[in-house]
């Protein structure tokens, strides 16, 4: 649709240019002898924007008939960019292929449940290994996966060019589905804030899982009242730097800026809170996708 308001725009601003020219050509009838080589000239112009107007409108449909399966180098559409990058698009334009969505968590269904804020959440860190993009085992090891889920960098979790992990992305951030299953998306940043406010305070400690965490003040763990079971999966925080799992978890936000993506934390020695930062899209972190 975009494509083709954009032909007829081109269209539209030809016949203007058109009329524009004619009503000054009627309006200068009575010039003096004097003014017929501006007249002739002026004659030349208008058929020189005819002719100028069809091959722009001709260009125009080529062009869309050619591209509709392509991706411009600026960035282009981002439902046709997935297309491209994982043979075809589904849902929110997220990818599909040779994956199946119903095993999200290893070779079984991700666990889920509902949560405080009337939305349905995974209670596990995603664990599939994508065919494109970048993801990590903490400290290369399947066992990490196992326990946590993988690490994807910003650009893999979206499910979009590595190039975004360098530039801002300007498509797409409410329901993104990203690399989460058919049916889920990459949650944005009031999603998860709404999550934080509606579990009430202390809302790191509520939505820790009871173990699994390094031992702080004597406890290794939280609450987990309503069962979101969070865990330190850890990041990989550069060239096979591994750092963080037991202490801390992190977690990716469909949002960002040219050099930043958006996430959630949750460290063992400030168990009360779930910050909220920046980081650097390189950065492996975990995932957990909201069910739509």
């Amino acid at each position: 649709m975009r494509k083709i308001g954009f032909c007829l725009k081109i269209i539209l601003d030809c016949f203007a240019t058109l009329a524009m020219t004619v009503i000054a050509l009627r309006r200068d009838k009575q010039v003096a002898r004097n003014e017929v080589t501006k007249q002739s000239r002026k004659y030349q112009c208008t058929k020189t924007v005819s002719f100028l107007c069809v091959i722009s409108i001709t260009a125009v449909f080529l062009c869309v008939g050619c591209n509709d399966g392509g991706v411009e180098s600026g960035g282009g559409d981002a439902e046709a960019y997935l297309k491209s990058f994982k043979g075809s698009a589904d849902g929110y334009g997220v990818i599909v292929g040779d994956y199946d969505y119903s095993l999200s968590c290893g070779n079984r269904p991700c666990n889920k449940k509902s949560m405080p804020d009337g939305k349905v959440w995974m209670t596990e860190n995603l664990n599939y290994t994508p065919s494109s993009g970048n993801s990590w085992c903490y400290n290369d090891s399947d066992s990490y996966c196992d326990k946590y889920g993988r690490l994807y960098d910003w650009a893999t979790a979206m499910g979009i060019a590595a190039k975004y992990n360098y530039e801002r992305w300007t498509g797409g951030n409410v329901k993104w589905r990203g690399i989460c299953p058919t049916g889920w998306h990459l949650p944005s940043i009031f999603e998860w804030r709404n999550l934080v406010n509606a579990v009430g305070s202390p809302a790191g400690t509520i939505l820790k899982s009871e173990d699994g965490w390094d031992i702080y003040n004597g406890k290794n763990g939280g609450t987990n009242d309503f069962g979101f079971s969070a865990l330190p999966g850890g990041r990989r925080s550069g060239i096979n730097g591994y750092d963080e799992a037991g202490t801390c978890g992190f977690w990716w936000v469909a949002s960002g800026d040219a050099d930043f993506g958006n996430n959630r934390e949750m460290p063992y020695d400030d168990s009360d809170f779930v910050k909220e930062y920046g980081t650097i899209k390189e950065f492996g972190m975990s995932v957990r996708c909201l069910q739509d």
